[in-house]
């Protein structure tokens, strides 16, 4: 299985051997609707405020809406959450009434931030977010 990396360090990340300021770059010029993303998350995107994504997002959401399996690595703030969160949402098929993406964190308070940016991106389109903690 291909697998890539996301890291946001100073240093060259040994999988994707492309120094940091070029992947900031192509953040800087990209939008989301360069990407596979339909117009329901467009919209809950452009509803939030959000147009250009963060460089980890930028190598995130594409890959991961290809299919590639990947970790990543990035400062807090630096919108992790949306980088998984957005081809998570791209992937449910609303007619399956299933559990079709699980999310486990390790803090109660980070499991209510994650569930509030899936409810925001979820908005109308028929798919259920659970929050589950103990």
């Amino acid at each position: 299985m291909p697998r890539f990396a996301l890291l946001a360090s100073k240093e060259l990340n040994q999988l994707n051997p492309i120094p940091l300021a070029d992947q900031a770059e192509t953040a800087d010029t990209a939008v989301f609707s360069d990407y596979r993303i339909g117009a329901p998350t467009l919209r809950a995107l452009d509803k939030m405020g959000i147009v250009t994504p963060t460089p980890i997002q930028a190598q995130a959401v594409p890959a991961l809406l290809d299919g590639t399996a990947g970790s990543g690595q990035a400062r807090t703030g630096s919108g992790k959450t949306l980088a998984f969160g957005i081809p998570a949402m791209e992937l449910v098929d609303p007619s399956i009434k299933a559990v079709q993406v699980l999310v486990l964190t390790p803090t109660r308070e980070l499991a209510t931030q994650v569930a509030d940016v899936f409810e925001k991106l979820v908005e109308g389109r028929g798919i259920t977010v659970g929050l589950l903690f103990g």
